[in-house]
């Protein structure tokens, strides 16, 4: 029995694309989609005649991946100005994501989910190389190295000063901030924390003056923006202290504790509370102990126990059981606690101190203990 393909052909389900060769019924390629299908051909003209057929329609191709356009950039940035510019990406499949793989993009811009980079460029000018890659839906991804000029100052400001002097409460303050590089005149602020009370900051010179009303350590963080618009920024520690006190800058980090002056063998000296100085030592991972008399540290730490000469004194200063030196100590009372507490002078505590690896300078107002290996 011939069957052919006449004006009546039908099919369950529909579909297009039927033809006949040599008594064969074909279904031409593009028709299906991927997957199974079951078909039913009557065909109708010469003898009617249905035929059932499961077929598998073969894998569409494969998707087209993603790639980028852009080659150069439209115009420069500038420092100081809002910039933008739109990636350009063909083929693929939406939505995009974009990221940055080596490189960096100039400080003050960004590149957004939507292929753009946009921002303020804060940073120095220069040429600033990138590469960018997009991966679209199906896990497809291109990437393109390029290049962003920004024009403007090829020096920027940083500021200078790094910490200031410590100020006596009451006591009338006058300390300058400085500024290098950048474009002048600069303009001064503080972008984070608080100047102590009594005290305020000339936006123009970089000032601040004042008469101080309470005592303690004030982190403030200032900024400089120069003519360009360009800024920099500085935490800087302002410390105001008790006429009793003392500053100590200990690995860095600025605390406050009482002192005395007084009398060793005929000399004028200041004297510190131990009790003080072993909470600071703790930590720095040397522990010690006080009896009334004997001070004993204890480290783990390689210590210099070379060259010892004790000397004489009412209280003696031991390193991990080895009597290493021997002070005249004070016994006042503490006026941040008002408890009777032991003083030893300053100078023979940082020579022991320098036998535990730790370099102590005191310079009358200021103590610095930083570690040799910090």
């Amino acid at each position: 029995m011939s069957t052919g393909i006449g004006a009546g052909t039908t099919t369950s389900p529909n579909v297009s694309g039927l033809s006949e060769t040599s008594g064969k019924i074909e279904i031409k390629a593009g028709i299906l989609t991927k997957g199974s299908h079951t078909i039913t051909v009557k065909a109708t003209g010469y003898t009617d005649a249905t035929v059932t057929q499961t077929i598998t329609a073969p894998p569409s191709s494969a998707p087209p991946a993603p790639f980028i356009n852009t080659i150069v950039f439209t115009e420069d940035a500038q420092v100081g100005d809002i910039y933008s510019d739109q990636l350009i990406v063909t083929g693929g499949t939406m939505p995009f994501t974009w990221s940055i793989t080596n490189g960096s993009l100039p400080t003050g811009l960004s590149l957004n989910d939507r292929g753009e980079i946009v921002g303020t460029p804060t940073g120095q000018a220069g040429q600033y190389t990138f590469t960018v890659k997009v991966t679209d839906a199906n896990n497809l991804s291109a990437t393109r190295q390029l290049t962003l000029t920004v024009d403007g100052p090829t020096s920027v400001p940083a500021v200078s000063t790094a910490s200031i002097a410590p100020n006596t409460i009451g006591q009338a303050y006058d300390q300058s901030l400085d500024a290098t590089g950048g474009s002048a005149p600069y303009t001064w602020s503080i972008t984070n924390g608080a100047l102590p009370p009594g005290l305020s900051l000339n936006d123009q010179t970089g000032e601040i003056t004042g008469t101080s009303s309470k005592s303690g350590v004030y982190n403030i963080t200032v900024q400089v923006k120069d003519a360009n618009g360009v800024t920099a920024t500085q935490t800087i520690p302002i410390d105001i202290l008790q006429s009793y006190d003392r500053e100590v800058i200990w690995n860095g980090q600025v605390k406050n504790i009482p002192a005395i002056v007084g009398n060793d063998g005929g000399t004028q000296t200041t004297y510190m509370p131990i009790w003080y100085v072993m909470q600071l030592l703790k930590s720095m991972g040397i522990q010690s102990t006080w009896n009334g008399h004997d001070w004993d540290m204890n480290t783990s730490s390689t210590a210099d126990l070379s060259g010892i000469q004790a000397g004489t004194g009412s209280a003696s200063i031991y390193l991990n059981r080895t009597l290493v030196q021997r002070v005249n100590s004070q016994a006042k009372v503490d006026p941040s606690t008002n408890k009777l507490t032991t003083y030893m002078p300053i100078w023979y505590v940082e020579q022991v101190l320098n036998r535990v690896g730790l370099q102590s300078n005191w310079n009358g107002t200021t103590w610095s203990v930083t570690e040799q290996n910090s």
